[in-house]
């Protein structure tokens, strides 16, 4: 299928004046977005709860996880976020592309409307 990546605008969700352009992986197998914790902190964004996570090399670790407001394909939502260590790549998940209601497209290598099941 190839790399999709995309980039998405970061915004403190408590003062839209910190914002910052950040390119992320399309990753649908991984849970939620991660971000580099520098940029985070950059943004004033802070650590609301710690999260366990499986590396694809089956490693368990820990991370903080924290909520931001992203803006992507023109739409701004709030999503949880991972705060990544040095070595972890930037990637927007399942979740977030769920929560904008997008899904990847395979042919095209670009994200699209979904349509999810209500019930």
């Amino acid at each position: 299928m190839g790399f999709i990546t995309v980039s998405v605008r970061v915004y403190n969700p408590k003062d839209l004046t910190k914002f910052k352009d950040v390119e992320l992986l399309v990753d649908s197998g991984a849970l939620h977005m991660s971000i580099s914790k520098n940029v985070l902190k950059e943004l004033g964004i802070l650590p609301i709860r710690k999260g366990r996570y499986k590396t694809f090399e089956g490693r368990e670790i820990e991370r903080d996880v924290g909520e931001a407001l992203i803006e992507l394909e023109g739409e701004k939502r709030h999503v949880p976020v991972i705060f990544a260590e040095e070595g972890d790549v930037n990637v927007l998940g399942v979740t977030t592309l769920e929560i904008f209601e997008l899904r990847v497209n395979p042919l095209t290598k670009k994200l699209e409307p979904a349509t999810y099941p209500l019930i």
